[in-house]
This record gives structure tokens, C-alpha cells and sequence, in this order.
């Protein structure tokens, strides 16, 4: 009913996360750690400049973590 049709969310490969601290936090710690992100099957993070009060991260393929706009 919502989003695409292939949206990774649902595929339930996709999650939105907020803290107190704000989605910079969580994103630099990302960045920090890329490798184990990466083993983890992170794929994906969406740019912070573009979405301010969350972070979405996705398992979508490729041999690094892609920062992409929504």
C-alpha cells in the first residue's frame, strides 16, 4: 500500500533508526567501523544531509557501504 514495490523495508532488508543523540551519531560510528558493518551485510546508509531526524541503513549488494539520497 506504502512505498515501492521492491522497497527493501519490504523485503525486510531495510530498517530507519533515531537516538537521542541524532542519526550523525549513528552514522559516524558506521563510518568508524566500516569493515564490520560491512561483514555484518550492511550495504547501504542513506545520506544524513537528506534525512535529518533517522537513519536508514540497507543490505543491499556491493563491495562497500554506499551512502545514497533518498
Amino acid at each position: 500500500r506504502y512505498g515501492a514495490k521492491r522497497s527493501y523495508h519490504k523485503l525486510g532488508m531495510a530498517v530507519d533508526l533515531s537516538c537521542k543523540e541524532g542519526p550523525e551519531f549513528l552514522f559516524d560510528i558506521i563510518m568508524d567501523f566500516q569493515l564490520t558493518f560491512k561483514t555484518l551485510g550492511l550495504g547501504a546508509v542513506e545520506d544524513i544531509r537528506h534525512t535529518p531526524t533517522w537513519l536508514h541503513l540497507d543490505l543491499r549488494p556491493g563491495s562497500d557501504i554506499a551512502i545514497i539520497k533518498p
